[in-house]
């Protein structure tokens, strides 16, 4: 029998196909080790400042259309450093169990937003910033916080810089009207809800676990003439599975905490300016 060898793509190329974003205005939220946002459009954007930025535009599975990675460094690595350094008890109940500790850790936080802010910037910051030598922050700890904020607090970080990625790519006409969340993180519900309430926008997770070799099935079936297209292709492969929208009293607690987050990033780099 002939064997067919099939051009592949990038990773976040064949997540986005495998998630299901397949029409302008949608995403793919990727959370593992970091965490990259990775928006569909149809237009090359010819303002500098976005790759000035670090934001990389290549050619995406249609004609015609595009996409972009916005990136944090610190996805799921984050929580990997909080279960380590301070979660230890929990990973020894989870080890007699059999439980998931990131599910423990998920089951002891409020529902209300925390009014800790951190800047995850633990292995320097990403988009748009792209400073290696930035530090994490944690602001506002009182006597009166517990272990279980700080650790709600490390998620809600971790989205408000996805936000503030998503903003900068409003700027040059780059505005997905929701997600589709893929990677470990996305087995988080608890996380998927933050995203939801912070983002202010529907984020979808998928019955697939990995949506990159979806994504990749999806193609090479296509290219074999199984599937007409790859919009057939996505009606067998593409299954959703749960969307979690914005919780309005708390989207308005989030937006207005925002404001204060943004202005971090500045403050601590001229803080340790010279100092690292």
């Amino acid at each position: 029998k002939n064997l067919n060898v099939i051009n592949g793509a990038h990773d976040q190329v064949a997540a986005a196909a495998g998630a299901g974003v397949l029409t302008v205005g949608t995403a793919v939220d990727g959370t593992g080790t970091v965490e990259c946002v990775t928006p569909m459009f149809d237009r090359i954007p010819t303002d500098r400042r976005l790759y000035d930025e670090g934001y990389t535009v290549v050619p995406y599975i249609f004609d015609g259309t595009y996409v972009c990675y916005a990136l944090s460094f610190t996805g799921g690595a984050v929580l990997k450093w909080y279960r380590d350094n301070f979660a230890r008890f929990e990973c020894k109940q989870a080890e007699k169990t059999g439980a998931n500790v990131y599910a423990e850790l998920d089951g002891k936080m409020s529902d209300e937003p925390t009014d800790l802010l951190v800047l995850p910037h633990f292995a320097g910051a990403a988009n748009p910033h792209m400073d290696i030598n930035s530090r994490a922050a944690i602001l506002g700890l009182t006597l009166e916080h517990t272990a279980s904020d700080v650790y709600k607090a490390l998620l809600e970080g971790v989205t408000y810089e996805i936000l503030l990625n998503l903003k900068h790519l409003e700027k040059f006409g780059i505005s997905p009207e929701k997600l589709y969340a893929t990677g470990g993180g996305a087995s988080s519900e608890k996380w998927l809800q933050i995203k939801a309430d912070i983002l202010n926008r529907p984020v979808i997770s998928l019955a697939a676990k990995e949506a990159g070799a979806c994504g990749t099935c999806m193609l090479a079936s296509v290219a074999m003439g199984i599937y007409t297209g790859v919009y057939e292709a996505a009606k067998h492969f593409v299954r959703e599975k749960k969307t979690f929208t914005p919780n309005g009293a708390y989207a308005k607690i989030y937006e207005k905490r925002y404001n204060t987050y943004e202005k971090i990033y500045p403050a601590v780099k001229e803080i340790l300016k010279g100092e690292i």
